[in-house]
This record gives C-alpha cells, structure tokens and sequence, in this order.
C-alpha cells in the first residue's frame, strides 16, 4: 500500500510486479480493490500500479466541484507523471474509462496504449436505463456512508450477467467511497463527455464491451471504435459490465494479447465470452 500527493489530494495506490508500467483505474463507486485478482495475474509481465481514484477507496476526499472526470484525469496524470514512470498502459472500467479517455486525449505523451472497459463515454446515452433509473437510488445509498457487504452486493447485481463470486472486500470497500463524491461522480457520469474528445486520442486504442452490460450502454465501445482513430473493438458475449470477473482468463488473454503486440490487431480469446462484433440491442437498450 502506497500513497503520492498530488495538487489536492492524496491518491492511494497498489504497485505488484515489474516490467513495463500498467495504471488499473476502477469504476463507480469501488476502488483499487476491484482489479486485484486482473492486477495480480499480471504482476508477472507488467509493473502494475491500481489506483483508488480522489474520494474513492482510502485516497483522500476532494472538494465539492472537483468531482468531474476532467478533473480526476488531471489528477490522474500528474500521479502518472510522478510515479508512472514514462509513458504507460492505461485501463479503465466504467467510469475509470472515461477518466482514462479524458487523460489520453489531454496528454498524448503519457499513454503509450489505452483500454477502454465497457466504458461509460458520453454523458445521458452512457448509462443504460435500467442505471438510469436506479442512479439516484444507488447515491443515497452510499451517501449514507452505512453500506454493509450484504447491500452493496444486492444494489451491485445488475452489474453481473450471472452469479460471479465477487470478493467481499471488493464490495465492501464501496462503502469507503466519500458520500458527497459518490453522487458528483455519479452526475459526471451523465454529464461529462463530448465524443469530440474521442477524436484526439491518438494511441493505440482497444474497447472492450459486453453484450449484457446492464449499466452502460452497449453502443458506449462502438462509439469508442468510432470516434478514436484506430481504435480496435473486442465485445464479450453473455457477460454484464465486468468482463475481468466474470472471465478473469480470457479477459487476461485479450488484454496482454493487445499491450505486447504493438501491430497486429487482437483476435478474440478462444471461446464464447468474447467477439469482434457489434452487440445485440438498439441505442439505449439494455441487453
């Protein structure tokens, strides 16, 4: 467990392994924890840094207006610039990804390849409308700062296509999120975005989708390997928003798959879980 300051907060983070230097970045409202079995699966090739991003996890509390993911991707780049370590590989689920796609278009010269994990793009057609409905519920309850295990499982189901065992510190610690970023977060997540930022992104690029993501929008990664030059596309069937619990393997596969190889573009990890294809549904439809 480490910790680096930065302008206005104090971003807490896990560091395994060595090698060429991955930033796991975490989606609403979990921390760090969410990527320890990907992050310790891949300690053998890459130096791997997962960071609990400001009000999130045990990283300090932010400022009313310092919520938004313009300014969680500032943030996350000057800690890539004081511990990264160069140019680095970026990953980021759900809201993690937008952060992450914010960073990428803004500071070109500090992400060598970008991944984007069923990744919440562009503010209202982001969020599917079973989340849409549900959002506001879901940030009175971590505003209540009370969040047992057992209530963060029932609140997280719509997450998963199946039953996932789900480690309980994983759940639990969304209960550490800070009350009042969990509900700005949230509103950046339906707020911030413009795909014209999209368009600046000039590093390799992979979007990762998941044709039962009952939280963000299917159409989010196509929108991704529209808007971003070059992007590449790889879509997981009968699997919900997180792809690297649900099919920790093949999620590993297709990920280093894509990070070692700088020309070829990723073919699908053998299987059914995942496919380069457009997934099933119409524009906010919940698959």
């Amino acid at each position: 467990m480490a910790s680096f300051r930065v302008s206005d907060a104090e971003i807490h983070y896990e560091e395994r392994g060595s090698g060429p230097t991955l930033v796991l970045v975490h989606g609403w409202p979990v921390s760090s924890l969410y990527w320890r079995s990907t992050a310790e699966a891949l300690a053998a090739r890459y130096r791997v840094l997962a960071v609990d991003l400001p009000g999130f996890g045990h990283s300090s509390c932010v400022a009313r207006e310092g919520a938004s993911s313009y300014q969680q991707a500032h943030r996350l780049a000057d800690f890539i610039r004081g511990v990264g370590d160069g140019p680095v590989f970026l990953v980021g689920h759900s809201m993690g990804g937008m952060v992450s796609a914010r960073l990428a278009a803004a500071e070109p010269a500090l992400v060598r390849k970008l991944v984007l994990v069923t990744a919440a793009l562009e503010g209202r057609t982001a969020l599917s409308p079973l989340c849409m409905l549900a959002r506001w519920g879901w940030a009175r309850w971590i505003a209540t700062g009370l969040l047992g295990v057992d209530a963060v499982r029932r609140i997280s189901a719509p997450f998963f296509s199946y039953a996932v065992d789900v480690p309980e510190e994983v759940l639990a610690v969304a209960g550490l999120a800070s009350p009042a970023t969990a509900r700005l977060a949230l509103h950046a997540l339906t707020h911030d975005g413009d795909r014209r930022d999209l368009a600046l992104i000039g590093c390799p690029t992979l979007a990762i989708g998941a044709d039962r993501d009952r939280i963000v929008s299917p159409l989010q990664p196509l929108l991704a390997s529209a808007w971003i030059p070059g992007a590449r596309l790889s879509v997981f069937r009968d699997c919900g928003h997180c792809p690297n619990l649900e099919y920790p393997a093949l999620f590993e596969s297709l990920l280093t798959e894509f990070l070692d190889s700088p020309d070829a573009t990723p073919s699908p990890p053998p299987g059914p879980a995942a496919e380069a294809a457009e997934p099933a549904g119409s524009p906010g439809t919940a698959c």
